[in-house]
């Protein structure tokens, strides 16, 4: 009787080790896996700037469109200056004033925007949409795209 209850507790605390030892494994590995995790996030992000890079990964955000200008070549595509505001037909508007659409969407605001294009055929992203924002007296850089239309199609 004293060989069966001392078995039994031997195979409890056997249990009871491995239970704890099971959960501290999986959660020390687990930690690890999400180190990995973000690692290859980190590796897809700089294989997506190769073909693609909006707003704040491009270079031009954030400066003036005077600067701006001379560092590429003529546009293909400019704009006149259009207004945006919510007229309730913000939904229509082109995919490229998205981060607009949701600044505007339900207020009395207006933001006064040019758009350019360009076609840069010795760029690795040769099709760059650079959105200048009318702040006080200057033109910004709020908005833009440049992406390879070979590997994305985002037209």
């Amino acid at each position: 009787m004293k060989k069966k209850i001392l078995l039994i507790l031997m195979i409890i605390g056997l249990c009871i080790v491995c239970y704890i030892g099971g959960w501290w494994t999986r959660y020390k590995l687990w930690d690890e896996s999400l180190m990995c995790l973000d690692y290859v996030d980190q590796v897809d992000d700089l294989k997506r700037l190769k073909y693609l890079m909006e707003d704040e990964e491009l270079p031009y955000y954030g400066m003036k469109k005077e600067d701006v200008l001379p560092l590429l070549p003529p546009p293909e595509w400019s704009g006149d200056s259009i207004k945006l505001f919510d007229d309730g037909n913000l939904d229509d508007l082109h995919w490229l004033y998205n981060p607009y659409k949701e600044r505007l969407r339900g207020t009395h605001d207006t933001i006064m925007v040019e758009t350019y294009s360009w076609v840069i055929p010795y760029h690795d992203r040769p099709k760059l949409y650079i959105v200048f924002e009318k702040k006080r007296d200057e033109w910004i850089v709020t908005a833009g795209v440049q992406w390879n239309p070979d590997i994305v199609d985002i037209e």
